[in-house]
């Protein structure tokens, strides 16, 4: 169990590293896969590439992308029209949308982390015990110990009490005679 939970924190660790090293890759990648698309939809006003344009901005419900030229081209402007036209940005949406799930598989990833770590410390416990023989090869093997003759068995100290009221009593020494622990004296 140990070295599955250790393989696990391995990997969940260069998870961790890739991620911080490299925190805006896959966010980069989904970006120039999006302006990819946009470049072809509007060389292609029909045919796959404008349905593919189609689909990615029905999944993000945004439409087209913001131009640092200032107004679209009528070939940009024909790919949001109507209802469309209203929506944000792409590339806005498309980040934002990515930094949301990013901050969700941090926090997914940093708990797997801590929950393998206590997974490992208690496998190794468990191993350790084993090791140690605590008991758990004694089954079926056990031994009573030699009773002093004339002692009754012990009566557990919380169900001691007195005749003159039910409140509970630590033993006295007359509660101990001949040294056998538990057996009552004369009252």
């Amino acid at each position: 169990g140990f070295l599955c939970f250790a393989l696990v924190f391995g990997a969940l660790a260069q998870v961790v590293f890739w991620g911080f090293h490299n925190p805006t890759q896959v966010e980069d990648a989904v970006l120039d896969v999006y302006d990819l698309a946009y470049e072809w939809a509007a060389r292609n006003l029909s045919g796959a590439p404008r349905q593919q344009l189609v689909a990615i901005q029905d999944t993000f419900l945004c439409c087209g992308k913001s131009s640092p030229f200032g107004l679209l081209g009528d070939v940009e402007a024909s790919l949001c029209r109507g209802q469309q036209a209203a929506r944000q940005d792409c590339l806005q949406e498309i980040r934002s949308f990515l930094t949301m799930h990013r901050n969700i598989a941090c926090a997914l990833t940093g708990t797997g982390l801590a929950l393998t770590v206590y997974a490992m410390l208690l496998s190794s416990f468990l191993w350790f015990a084993i090791r140690s023989g605590g008991g758990l090869d004694r089954k079926c093997k056990y031994t009573l110990s030699q009773r002093v003759p004339g002692c009754q068995a012990a009566e557990p100290s919380f169900f001691r009490h007195s005749q003159d009221s039910p409140q509970l009593q630590p033993p006295t020494e007359a509660d101990v005679v001949h040294g056998c622990p538990g057996a009552r004296g004369p009252s």
